[in-house]
């Protein structure tokens, strides 16, 4: 358990440095209390500290009769002076009497250690600077052993997060606060987060003393997360998606004689000698729609010196941002109607219909790709145009 594993920890520490650092190993972590693990790099975007800003608060959660213990672990660069500090800083709370049972750094941060606290502790938290964590593998690994995650909805929490598999530290803006500021107001809310939420939980046990509420946030943990973010999962998808169709392509074109290569290599050839002249030059718009009424679109492009069969021209219907862009978008390729007269070169009228099928603002555009060979993938050329 975590709590065995930091005693020999500790006690391999009080044997290289002597003196009084032996004293108080057997209190170090006692596995009947809440215990929150943070190990990772000690970068300053990941605020390592953030728990750390109210110590009158914090000696509160720590010594209450509902009490929480911290485990830190990590390490900073060696040039990262203000992350050597705040490792530092979490360090000093380790040592100090009044806290050193309930606070434990574990030195020499590594593979054993890292994949002790992913699975020993009882909550995983996550504290970056939003929106600066890139992923946050480590709160996958906790979720993967049962182990919730209380994170800023950064990373992959963000795109995970469901109440019943954790909790989310809400943020502010933090463009329009001093960074001080910023982190008073949101150390204040995780406070608010661990009081009311997370020690209850935990403590809130039924006749039998099992935290019902506990254990079904870890199975939703499990049933939920584990089929997502696990690397079976993502080898397989890589597998069916890209490498086998990748192998059957690549076998295609350059089985037989060899014209596959051929015809690709001119396919690309006239595709990027004449793109400069593909646009779309018009598009109809649609009145007022409500929910699963079907509406048509029509649009009027130049390809150049492309021929219809060449490409297609396709439209892309959505939701509607805040910043007036698409996303969750559904695309559907138009139909050939006509060729028409125009000023540019190779004129043609597309039209199509769709049906939205859901209420709130939806918007859509007109977009021209490549697509003139069974072997060709519009994406690997990088060509794309979009209307207006």
């Amino acid at each position: 358990s975590s709590d065995l594993f930091v005693r020999a920890r500790a006690r391999r520490k009080a044997d290289r440095y002597g003196g009084d650092e032996a004293d108080g190993i057997e209190n170090l972590l006692d596995p009947d209390v809440l215990t929150i693990g943070f190990a990772r790099r000690f970068a300053t975007y990941k605020r390592a500290t953030l728990l750390l800003t109210d110590q009158s608060r914090l000696r509160q959660l720590l010594g209450g009769d509902r009490p929480i213990q911290l485990l830190f672990s990590g390490k900073a660069h060696p040039a990262d002076e203000p992350g050597k500090g705040f490792l530092q800083e979490v360090a000093h709370l380790a040592e100090d009497p009044q806290t050193r049972d309930r606070v434990v750094f574990l030195e020499d941060y590594d593979l054993d250690a890292g994949r002790m606290l992913t699975r020993g502790v009882d909550v995983w938290l996550n504290t970056p600077l939003r929106p600066m964590e890139a992923c946050g593998t480590s709160g996958m690994k906790a979720a993967l052993n049962g182990v919730l995650n209380l994170s800023v909805r950064d990373g992959w929490w963000d795109e995970a997060f469901a109440p019943d598999l954790g909790w989310a530290i809400p943020t502010t803006s933090h463009e329009s606060l001093e960074p001080h500021e910023r982190d008073q107001r949101e150390s204040a809310w995780l406070y608010d987060l661990i009081e009311r939420e997370v020690i209850p939980a935990f403590y809130d046990r039924d006749a039998a003393g099992i935290p019902r509420g506990w254990t079904h946030r870890m199975a939703s943990c499990l049933e939920h997360l584990v089929p997502e973010f696990h690397a079976g999962r993502m080898v397989r998808e890589y597998v069916q998606d890209y490498y086998l169709p990748s192998a059957i392509r690549t076998k295609e074109v350059h089985g037989g004689d060899g014209s596959g290569v051929l015809e690709l290599a001119a396919f690309k050839s006239k595709v990027r000698q004449n793109w400069p002249a593909v646009q779309v030059l018009e598009v109809s718009t649609p009145v007022d729609s409500h929910v699963d009424e079907e509406i048509t679109v029509h649009t009027t492009v130049s390809l150049g010196g492309l021929d219809p069969s060449e490409v297609h021209v396709q439209l892309l219907v959505g939701e509607v941002d805040m910043e007036g862009e698409l996303s969750a978008t559904v695309t559907s390729n138009l139909t050939l109607q006509e060729s028409v007269q125009g000023d540019a070169q190779g004129c043609y009228r597309y039209s199509g219909s769709t049906t939205c099928d859901h209420p709130g603002t939806m918007g859509y555009q007109i977009r021209i790709v490549p697509d003139g060979s069974e072997l060709h993938q519009w994406t690997e050329i990088g060509l794309v145009r979009y209307g207006a």
